[in-house]
């Protein structure tokens, strides 16, 4: 019996046994060839051969199908010194790969079973990765690997709907919300902008734009605490720029009425410290929220922060309502993001 002792051959093993070269082979000239809009519906890791991965997010950028001499020059042009030769070779069998059969209709069952293939070499190796470290274990740390793999539909599927089929089902969903404990409605507590937008909903993203020094992360760490503390949502404020401190004293002086100056240079007299304090203490006996404030250094990954959300959601036992991040700008979206929407409200 084979010895799977040795990483190296688990892995191996893994890709020998839950890998379709000839499917994954059929989908990736598909879409090349007939239909890259395909794409949409499927993520680079279901291909386990490096040179579809690339040619994967070559399509993800052309937006287009391609003839072979076209396609066959872009791989000289596109790929460096390492990949070109790999990428000419499977760029040719591309075109030599017969399509007969293969069309919008029946591709969907070939990209099940490229699918299939891929939760399951997934699952195998985040297993091993327990497995391997199984001296050290620790279950919060194994829970944090194996969470994508119980969300993996959730990371893949893509949401659809009809509008005039589907009506019933939307107006389902808008009566149990009226019969939600937690309203799904955040207010941002400014009396301008709830009018126009009727505040912020479930799964709903906003974006505040605007000059240099307008005033955007004072204005969105008041929407915060007026989510937080008037509406009783666990939010949690992530700044990209700012020092945690500095986004405290903001808090501290919106709450407590008191010159955010005077946290900023030190200036507190006794008065205003005693302010401070029974005011923490009034909010402590009425409020369970929690505001929860975390910086992060400048072109941090959005994985970074959903792996923390989530390890705070574990830690606290309780979901994370409303997500502020201080600012897009200065995450690096160019990093690979592997997860999907992870247990998140807002």
């Amino acid at each position: 019996m084979k010895n799977l002792a040795d990483a190296t051959d688990i892995e191996n093993v893994i890709e020998e046994k839950f890998s379709d070269i000839d499917n994954e082979l059929k989908l990736i000239a598909y879409i090349v060839r007939k239909n890259y809009r395909t794409y949409y519906d499927i993520k680079e890791e279901f291909f386990s051969v490096d040179a579809f991965q690339w040619f994967y997010n070559l399509i993800k950028r052309y937006n287009c199908n391609f003839t072979k001499k076209i396609f066959l020059d872009i791989i000289k042009k596109e790929s460096n010194k390492k990949e070109v030769e790999r990428n000419l070779l499977y760029g040719k069998k591309i075109y030599e790969t017969g399509l007969n059969g293969v069309n919008k209709d029946n591709v969907v069952s070939l990209i099940q079973e490229v699918k299939r293939l891929y939760e399951a070499r997934f699952l195998m190796a985040s297993i091993q990765k327990i497995v391997l470290d199984m001296d050290n274990f620790d279950l919060k740390k194994a829970k944090k690997i194996l969470y994508p793999v119980f969300n993996i539909d959730r990371q893949t599927k893509n949401s659809r709907a009809e509008v005039l089929e589907d009506f019933e089902n939307v107006y389902q969903k808008l009566q149990e919300r009226k019969l939600l404990k937690k309203k799904s409605i955040i207010k941002t507590g400014i009396r301008k902008v709830d009018e126009v937008i009727g505040g912020i909903n479930k799964g709903e993203s906003f974006l505040i734009g605007g000059e240099t020094g307008i005033g955007k992360s004072l204005f969105m760490e008041q929407i915060g605490i007026n989510a937080c503390y008037k509406q009783q949502a666990n939010v949690v404020f992530v700044t990209l720029e700012m020092p945690v401190e500095m986004v405290l004293w903001r808090a501290y002086s919106n709450i407590s009425e008191i010159l955010f100056s005077k946290f900023r240079i030190n200036n507190l007299n006794d008065k205003d410290i005693l302010k401070w304090q029974k005011t923490i203490e009034a909010y402590r006996k009425k409020y369970t929220s929690f505001f929860e404030i975390v910086s992060f250094p400048r072109g941090s990954n959005i994985n970074l922060i959903e792996n923390y959300l989530y390890e705070l959601q574990e830690e606290r036992n309780s979901k994370v309502d409303f997500l502020i991040i201080d600012y897009l700008n200065l995450l690096d979206s160019s990093k690979q993001v592997s997860g999907g929407q992870k247990e998140h409200q807002n």
